[in-house]
């Protein structure tokens, strides 16, 4: 073999290793600081098809966000409209307050149905509010 195929597969090996050995850190040093969003966000990858995420000083805020135009950003709200809506209704929580008062909310969904004709698409959905601490 020669002396340049031998240091390439020398730096290769090398590559590989290191890479091995940072990606194992990386895991173990990450599961040891699990925060309450990855717990949430676990528990509802074990028992649906969809995991959605979002700040919850980004549902709260109606209006732009971080340089997002108003229609883009509701764009994005609206998978969360439905809890949002429903702690409104409720009468017991003010939506807004609970947000402010929150870090995250993270849907789960499964069992998409097509709607009948034009619509939304259906699912059993699972919300979780992370609260501040």
């Amino acid at each position: 073999m020669s002396c340049r195929r031998l240091n390439t597969v020398r730096l290769m090996l090398s590559l590989f290793l290191f890479l091995g050995y940072s990606m194992f850190f990386a895991r173990n040093s990450c599961h040891a600081q699990m925060t309450s969003e990855r717990h949430a966000a676990f528990a509802l990858l074990e028992h649906y098809e969809t995991v959605l995420y979002a700040r919850a000083d980004f549902l709260s805020n109606s209006d732009e966000f971080g340089g997002m135009d108003k229609d883009s950003a509701d764009t994005l709200r609206l998978p969360f409209q439905e809890i949002l809506e429903g702690l409104k209704h409720s009468g017991t929580y003010n939506s807004m307050e609970l947000m402010r008062n929150s870090d995250a909310v993270l849907l789960g969904a499964r069992e998409f149905r097509p709607p009948a004709g034009l619509g939304a698409v259906h699912s059993k959905r699972c919300y979780i509010v992370i609260l501040s601490s």
